[in-house]
């Protein structure tokens, strides 16, 4: 492990941000994003599964937001957008940033944008052309985000009004506790982080191993990737133990669904594990 050390702190600095007015991201332009119809994936940021269908497991893409079927992965969003951050809100609304697509009117950066119809069309929420979250979570009490084109880690109460809070060594996930308030997250060294303070301060979780990804079950217990790619639980006396599943190279996702299966996304597919990580088993249409 990497020496403890406070990884974000507050600057003290808020901002409010309004979006753009009559901004609607959707295919206009573009002539190739069609809801509902196969689509070729080249990449993959995130992927979360909705809290109301186990099944359902969205992956936030290069060319938009897709969700994964037996036969194949299904366009989800009219937009063809790189969906660079993603996340599942309270009440089923979905929250994203990243850059438009081909042909579409919108800033190079999105700030944050949500959608309230299952992802087919977003809107701009705030801090349009300034911000690109690369990880996103939220809960009932609001959104937590990693901006990184100005290396911020940015919590707000609504989505509107944010405070900044200077991120050196970056995130590359973050996650919210369904059996509590904190935050965990991975940071760009590697190392898992909590915050009990609403993101507004991380420190390094005592005695954890290194993690690029971290998801968190419905009892608070955590379930993480490491470097190796091993898969790792994490319990509530802050042991850890390797599950025995393994992710291969090209890892790109890590979620946990309402029934507490794991998916995780690497180059090989998209497997699935309904023992905790012990095994993981490759879904068809990958």
């Amino acid at each position: 492990m990497r020496e403890p050390r406070v990884l974000a702190g507050r600057t003290g600095l808020t901002v409010s941000v309004l979006a753009v007015p009559g901004l609607v991201l959707s295919g206009c332009g573009g002539g190739d994003a069609l809801p509902g119809e196969p689509m070729d994936v080249s990449h993959v940021h995130a992927i979360a599964v909705d809290p109301e269908d186990p099944e359902r497991v969205y992956l936030a893409t290069h060319e938009g937001l897709g969700a994964w079927t037996t036969e194949g992965v299904e366009r989800v969003s009219a937009t063809s957008g790189d969906f660079m951050g993603f996340a599942i809100g309270p009440g089923g609304v979905l929250y994203g940033s990243g850059h438009p697509g081909r042909g579409e009117d919108a800033p190079f950066a999105l700030g944050l944008i949500s959608s309230d119809d299952g992802g087919r069309s977003w809107e701009p929420v705030s801090l349009s052309g300034e911000a690109d979250f690369h990880a996103l979570t939220a809960d009932a009490d609001g959104v937590l985000g990693y901006d990184a084109s100005n290396g911020l880690l940015r919590t707000s109460p609504d989505g509107q009004d944010w405070e900044d809070h200077e991120a050196a060594s970056g995130f590359l996930d973050l996650a919210a506790d369904p059996a509590s308030e904190r935050f965990l997250g991975t940071t760009g060294e590697g190392v898992l982080v909590v915050s009990d303070d609403r993101g507004v301060t991380f420190e390094p979780v005592p005695d954890a191993p290194d993690l690029l990804l971290v998801e968190v079950f419905a009892d608070g217990s955590l379930i993480g990737v490491a470097p190796d790619g091993a898969l790792l639980l994490g319990g509530a006396d802050g042991a850890w133990e390797p599950t025995g599943a393994r992710a291969s190279e090209g890892l790109q996702g890590l979620a946990v669904g309402p029934d507490d299966a794991v998916w995780l996304l690497d180059g090989e597919g998209l497997a699935r594990s309904t023992d905790r990580g012990t095994t993981l088993e490759r879904v068809p249409g990958w």
